[in-house]
């Protein structure tokens, strides 16, 4: 009997490249990342960047795929971290007049269009309480 779950690695783009949309369902914690945990994870970038690497393992993500959404399971706090800095770093492409790298952010990183409607949507979808928030603010 198989249990259905499968392990690969995969890189930040191809996490986010999907079509599918991901969502943090309601018995997951808040988002809550204190400074302290934002500086880690932008330290562990910025040093893969100053070390020329091209691979760096930020830890395992957890989703449950077998529905038209996936379920994130674990991992949300980085995700939703990650999604926040490509929000940021979109504004920062408009803020610069580089229109089309902030085109490239959006499309790839923090939105898809839905096929059936052609309505834009946030590729991340934190739970209840969060999400109207993410939304306001970042997408």
């Amino acid at each position: 009997m198989s249990s259905g779950i499968e392990s690969k690695m995969i890189n930040l783009g191809q996490f986010f490249d999907d079509k599918t949309q991901c969502f943090v369902p309601d018995f997951q914690r808040d988002y809550g990342w204190a400074e302290e945990q934002i500086d880690e994870l932008w330290t562990d970038i910025v040093n893969t960047i100053d070390e020329d690497r091209i691979e760096h393992f930020l830890g395992a993500i957890v989703v449950n795929s077998e529905n038209q959404r996936r379920m994130l399971i674990d991992g949300q706090q980085r995700i939703a971290t990650i999604s926040i800095l490509m929000c940021v770093f979109r504004d920062l492409f408009i803020d610069y007049g580089d229109n089309e790298r902030s085109r490239i952010v959006e499309n790839n990183y923090i939105s898809t269009s839905d096929l059936e409607t052609t309505d834009k949507m946030a590729k991340l979808e934190l739970n209840e309480l969060n999400n109207p928030f993410y939304k306001d603010t970042f997408i």
